[in-house]
């Protein structure tokens, strides 16, 4: 068995250059797209420092980083936010609250109803380590003031961290495709 691979030439974007697109496929009847490898490589020596390729698109070089720190910025954000003090007591006290239910199929039951959970029945079993798991993989920024509004308690103390959180993602400069390969 053996593997197919097709080059083609694309004009850069500034013309003067190409961009050289390579597909490897194997060479057996069960093709699909998880086996199809595509790449491409700037061969114009100005286009290269300007433009890189991200997943088949050829973006800016300075607009990329910018959007690349801008989500490190925000992960960080994210990270603390999940690690203070009285966050970590909204979970550990959300996961006692999950305790008095009867069941797993009563708490996942309950968290859809409240929509901090899509999965199936099955899935959520399946995937079920117990409610400390569950609160520390599943409780964040993004749903911590519901988790407050199921445990009767006041968003005071978050809803400034929590907007904080949302307008630097809603910061995060796009970086805009150039050119689809």
């Amino acid at each position: 068995m053996g593997t197919d691979t097709e080059e083609r030439e694309v004009a850069c974007p500034c013309g003067d250059g190409k961009i050289i697109v390579t597909v490897s496929t194997p060479d057996h009847g069960w093709l699909s797209a998880y086996n199809v490898h595509r790449s491409a490589q700037i061969m114009c020596p100005s286009c290269s420092g300007e433009f890189l390729i991200d997943r088949m698109c050829v973006v800016r070089r300075d607009e990329f980083n910018a959007n690349k720190i801008g989500w490190e910025c925000w992960r960080n954000a994210h990270k603390a936010f999940d690690a203070a003090e009285d966050v970590l007591r909204v979970k550990a006290e959300f996961a006692e609250y999950l305790k008095k239910f009867k069941s797993v199929a009563a708490i996942h039951r309950h968290l859809v109803e409240h929509q901090l959970d899509n999965h199936s029945i099955g899935t959520f079993r399946r995937n079920w380590n117990g409610e400390e798991d569950w609160v520390g993989k599943r409780i964040g920024s993004y749903n911590i003031a519901k988790i407050l509004s199921l445990l009767g308690k006041a968003t005071d103390g978050f809803s400034e961290r929590i907007r904080e959180i949302e307008t630097l993602q809603a910061t995060i400069p796009n970086a805009r495709v150039v050119m689809t390969l």
